[in-house]
């Protein structure tokens, strides 16, 4: 087929019926070479020594009744240990799989419930979590714990549970079917639940004997866990070409190069996060390490800069990304599309999930990778973004990743994400995460200039920049994204307002949340100093625009102060006007916001008439919103034109009278209008949400706004108390709907 790209087999897995014949064959023929060394205690463990555990895991799992197709779950770090009960399965056609040490109970129940295993192998680490959840579940398993605890059994203990005669009579159970399961490995769960990935004995041949990395007698390192595939990959390939394993239980910058300069290790594989660490970390300029030659790493796509300046400070060094998915139209070389994969390691589908399964292979045969990328003329694959990451932005779609490369061109990025945020009208805006290199000083504004000044307009930071101390990973070193995500909430300004004043707030720690971003209707100053003193964690922005203006066109920053809906963005201007003598006012004096931008609107579709009346022949925007400058260049609004309320000739502005009912303890939500009077114009009446529980009478707010406000905000109109608020469809409460209350209640009296 045309623009299909091929790699010829070079490997005959003919030889082998299963993987456990694989292992056993090679593990037998290495005898007396060391297996492992632990780099904590200097203990080794031969080919034989390593055999004899194994075989002995695996006899007492046949004498507890295991049997092929059973599932055997490993929840462990690192250790001389953590490989044993996965060969020992493999040699009983059993299925092993690895899960994650550092999961919570949460996950550790949804594991329980999906994959039920007979028996859990756990380090006394993850112990607790896994009884609790068996408990919790109802579940009955057998747990074996890397150590000791009074409720599992000791992974010690069995391996004295059969005598020297059985060991050497022990030989390992011929497969029937090389496609039947040999483990279950679990998605990444970067944007969902992590689903199990069933590889066949056919796969995970396949993927041992592929020796793209030399392990062959030399000593190796990696940091991955066996929950991890590279894991589990590098494990048994490393058995398979007798590799010494130096053990160390976790990657830190400055150990690596010690580990790597005192073993003499030839070869490491590192997760792109560990990469990323290296290389800002100065431990790479202090030692030689000469005796290495390759560093491979995968997991997600590093930055080509990154990858450039660590192939200068190592050129002795191969330095070679790998690239490994779970497991329309066919393109040209350099188009960018998804990435299709077919080939024998593919898995057998996700485990108690057809749906999943089917989502991602189809009737051909074909696995479709969620990842972006391109295949250059000369046949190097380049991984441009995940397809669930890409950002929506008015229907164009937005490589985070490609404003991340020219992020983390700035001298004070260290690292940094980019996610979509969702907008009203825009579908999504991007939103940077950033962490500073050590010492650094930038502004937000400045890093949103900076994408500004060197991408197009569709990239533009127009969702902001939040600086972090740093990124939550998932278990296999990714960043999570699906929980950066979490940490931002936008809601309309009126969601906003019935958020802090319902007491769920005080009720739950909200650790995670560190950004509310809100918009489509004025924030009222009291309310965002109470939402910063009850979520002190949590910066709590406001944002303005229009549809008219084609998006926002202030953001307020955290050092801005409350009410403030901040400071203009790039491109927008804007000045004050009185809209009687259209004088143009200077700081700190309220008048009407009229509005210059790139991306007005051209007008209203066929309506000429209020096209004229909102744009003027100089192209600026009337917004029919009254607000003010002040002297730091912030910007506040105060109310709109046409919900100024006209008494004995004087304006009044209800979002002060709002202002004042929000303080009072017993009211959730409040909307001011204007009332007719045939004497005074208009009386202001008050709609009122009342906090649950909270008593409190009409004239009790009457008499509370008369005393904390002038003789003209007085509820001369009177208070009425409501359930709930008309909105509009874009959270508003709707004072259209509420005036037209006022009109037929008026009617009836």
């Amino acid at each position: 087929m045309e623009n299909v790209y091929k790699e010829q087999a070079q490997h005959k897995l003919s030889n082998y019926k299963s993987l456990g014949e694989l292992m056993w064959i090679t593990i037998k023929s290495h005898e007396d070479k060391i297996a492992q060394l632990d780099a904590c205690t200097e203990e080794t463990v031969t080919y034989a020594e390593l055999q004899n555990k194994v075989v002995r895991c695996a006899l007492w799992l046949q004498k507890k009744g295991i049997k092929s197709g059973d599932v055997i779950s490993i929840c462990t770090g690192n250790h001389l240990n953590s490989i044993v009960p996965c060969l020992s399965t493999t040699y009983i056609n059993a299925i092993f799989n690895p899960w994650n040490e550092n999961m919570d109970l949460q996950t550790a129940l949804y594991f329980l419930q999906l994959m039920m295993p007979k028996m859990i192998f756990c380090s006394e680490k993850s112990v607790n979590i896994i009884l609790s959840a068996i408990k919790k579940q109802n579940y009955n398993a057998t747990v074996v714990v890397f150590g000791k605890h009074v409720d599992a059994v000791s992974f010690s203990d069995i391996l004295k549970n059969c005598n020297d005669v059985e060991v050497t009579n022990f030989r390992y159970i011929e497969l029937d079917n090389i496609k039947k399961t040999a483990c279950i490995m679990h998605s990444s769960g970067t944007t969902g639940i992590p689903k199990g990935v069933e590889l066949s004995n056919y796969a995970m041949l396949f993927i041992s004997l592929q020796y793209e990395i030399n392990l062959t007698n030399v000593p190796s390192l990696w940091f991955s866990t066996i929950y991890w595939i590279t894991g589990v990959i590098m494990s048994f390939s490393g058995i398979i070409q007798s590799t010494k394993a130096i053990i160390y239980p976790e990657f830190d910058e400055e150990m690596t190069c010690r580990l790597i300069q005192k073993y003499k290790i030839e070869t490491v594989f590192l997760s792109t996060n560990m990469m990323n660490r290296l290389h800002q970390s100065n431990c790479i300029q202090k030692y030689p390490l000469s005796f290495l030659k390759t560093v491979m790493f995968g997991g997600t796509s590093i930055r080509p800069k990154v990858q450039e300046e660590l192939e200068h400070l190592l050129p002795h060094v191969q330095i070679l990304q790998c690239y490994d998915p779970e497991t329309g139209k066919v393109l040209n070389p350099n188009q960018s599309g998804e990435i299709w994969l077919k080939l024998p390691s593919i898995m057998n589908g996700y485990y108690k999930n057809p749906e999943a399964t089917k989502n991602t292979i189809d009737k051909d045969g074909w696995i479709h990778s969620g990842d972006i990328g391109y295949i250059d003329e000369d046949g190097e694959i380049f991984i441009v973004d995940r397809i669930k990451d890409l950002i929506k932005y008015r229907g164009y779609q937005i490589s985070p990743t490609e404003i991340e490369n020219v992020l983390i061109s700035h001298p004070a990025v260290s690292e940094v994400v980019v996610i979509g945020i969702p907008h009203a009208i825009d579908d999504e805006h991007p939103l940077a995460f950033i962490i500073k290199q050590p010492g650094a000083k930038v502004m937000e504004q400045e890093l949103i200039d900076f994408v500004a000044n060197n991408m197009m307009d569709d990239c533009k930071l127009r969702g902001g920049v939040i600086f972090l101390s740093k990124f939550p990973y998932t278990s296999s070193g990714k960043i999570l994204k699906k929980e950066l995500k979490v940490q931002v909430l936008f809601l309309g300004t009126n969601l906003l307002n019935r958020f802090l004043r319902s007491e769920y707030i005080q009720k739950y720690p909200l650790s995670s949340l560190k950004v509310i971003k809100c918009g489509g209707s004025l924030l009222k100053s009291k309310v965002q100093e109470n939402l910063r003193h009850v979520l002190p964690h949590v910066q709590i922005l406001q944002c303005y625009g229009m549809t008219e203006t084609g998006g926002i066109i202030t953001i307020q920053q955290p050092h801005h102060k409350n009410g403030s809906c901040g400071v203009l963005i790039e491109n927008v201007k804007i000045k004050i006007v009185d809209p009687e003598s259209g004088k143009v006012l200077g700081s700190n004096q309220s008048g009407e916001v009229w509005i210059k931008v790139p991306s007005l609107m051209n007008g209203y579709y066929r309506n000429p008439e209020a096209t004229k009346n909102i744009i003027d022949n100089e192209g600026w925007l009337h917004s029919g919103d009254i607000g003010y400058v002040d002297e730091d260049g912030e910007l506040f609004i105060i109310d709109r034109i046409k919900e100024l309320i006209k008494y004995k000739g004087y304006h009044i502005s209800p979002g002060e009278i709002e202002n004042i009912l929000l303080s009072h303890p017993a009211v959730l939500e409040a909307a001011i209008i204007g009332v007719p009077h045939i004497l005074d114009d208009e009386h202001p009446l008050a709609y009122i949400n009342k906090r649950p529980g909270v008593k409190v009478t009409e004239q009790e707010l009457i008499d509370f706004v008369a005393k904390n406000m002038e003789d003209r905000c007085k509820l001369r109109g009177g208070v009425i108390f409501l359930n709930n608020f008309p909105c509009t469809d874009s959270g508003k409460i709707s004072k259209k709907d509420l005036k037209a209350m006022a009109r037929k209640l008026a009617q009836q009296n």
